[in-house]
Order: C-alpha cells, then sequence, then structure tokens
C-alpha cells in the first residue's frame, strides 16, 4: 500500500469525527497541487501526495478556529503548528494531525527553467525514484529531483513531523551537518555589499506588517 493510500485510509476512519480534512488535491494543470478541503469520503479520491505539495497547509488554520478539523502536514509545516499552538491561535482538543515524513518538495521556478519556454502544455507530470518525469506537448523530460528542491530541503532538519496524531509512513534522516549556501555568500560579502543586498531585499517591502504582527 503507497504511502498516498495509508493516509487515505487513515482520514477515512477519523473523517466522521472531524468538520473536514486539508490536504492537497490535483491543482490547475499536473505540476501544481491545491489545497483540498476533505468534508466527505468522496473527497479523498482528489487527494494526491509527493514533491509537488509545496503548500503549508497549516496556514488555513487560525481562519478554522473553533471547528473540529484534520490537517496534513510535512515535517517544516508541523513545526508551524507549535508555533500557532504557542500564540494560542488554533486549539489542540479541536486538531488532528496527520504527519507525513517527507524527501523534500520541489521549487517551481527551477522546473520551469529545466523545462524552458518551448516545453508547451504540461500533460502529465509524477515523481519517480529520483526524478521528476514530466510530460509536455514537447516530449518527456526526466528531471533529477536533487537539482529542484529549494534550499531549505537541502539542508532540511525536520524530514519527519515534530508533532502528529498519525504518522504515515516510514522516518526520514534529517540532512547531519547542513552546510547553508546562502548564509555562506551573504557572510561573505564585504560590509558595502551586505547593505545593498538588504536593502535590496526590504525595497519590496509593502507594509504589510505580519513581520510586526508575527
Amino acid at each position: 500500500m503507497s504511502q498516498l493510500e495509508q493516509l487515505q485510509d487513515a482520514i477515512r476512519q477519523k473523517l466522521p469525527e472531524l468538520d473536514m480534512v486539508i490536504a492537497w488535491g490535483t491543482g490547475f494543470d499536473p505540476l501544481h497541487t491545491t489545497p483540498l478541503f476533505i468534508r466527505n469520503e468522496s473527497d479523498l479520491e482528489h487527494m494526491t501526495w509527493g514533491p509537488l505539495c509545496v503548500h503549508n497547509l497549516a496556514t488555513y488554520l487560525p481562519g478554522l478556529k473553533g471547528k473540529k478539523v484534520g490537517v496534513v502536514v510535512k515535517g517544516c509545516d508541523s513545526r508551524s503548528i507549535v508555533q500557532l499552538l504557542e500564540e494560542s491561535l488554533i486549539e489542540r482538543e479541536n486538531l488532528t494531525i496527520f504527519g507525513l515524513p517527507c524527501d523534500g518538495i520541489v521549487e517551481m521556478s527551477k522546473i520551469e527553467a529545466a523545462l524552458g519556454t518551448e516545453a508547451g502544455v504540461v500533460r502529465e507530470a509524477h515523481a519517480e525514484a529520483d526524478q521528476l518525469v514530466v510530460q509536455t506537448d514537447s516530449g518527456t523530460h526526466k528531471l533529477p529531483l536533487q537539482e529542484l528542491r529549494p534550499q531549505k530541503c537541502l539542508t532540511c532538519r525536520y524530514p519527519n513531523p515534530v508533532l502528529a496524531d498519525e504518522v504515515i509512513g516510514e522516518p526520514r534522516e534529517p540532512v547531519q551537518d547542513p552546510v547553508d549556501s546562502d548564509l555562506e555568500t551573504l557572510e561573505a560579502m564585504s560590509y558595502a555589499d551586505r547593505m545593498r543586498y538588504w536593502q535590496e531585499q526590504l525595497d519590496r517591502c509593502i507594509r504589510c506588517y505580519a513581520c510586526r504582527n508575527a
């Protein structure tokens, strides 16, 4: 039984006790997933799981406070739940957490760069061993997953959920002695270059005050 099938079975058993379960479903094309709000058993067939499940579903929980909610999380997502609990933004007694050990997600910009502008419409996409196989109008593209990972996955110390009611799948080994290449690059800059770097980052600020609120 696949990890997805095990997850579907676990949700099926808990669903009668819950108002909904938040998982991932197929998006507008095979490369994109979307949050899936499962209220009926028939919704389970629309679920998906794999490296394309990039969304942190925990972000929906504060807006559902007071409801009995299940949520599917990766290791990094589960740390968000811990923080939300510490800030009293969600209630643990109303929450059922389905944890999935994770090998890492992918970065869409890297996929787009690897496919190129001539790839055409994406017809199919799935993970196969250590590759992402993408079928487009221009043919079949086999992309090494390791080259598509974001930096946070290459240095991940939390591939397994730190908080979960049910864990589906075998635990993964965390990265040992991770080296953050972005941090190394930043530390190697002169003070003037570092100031320019941070000015460029802060220039994108739209004053939403999320940093202040956090």
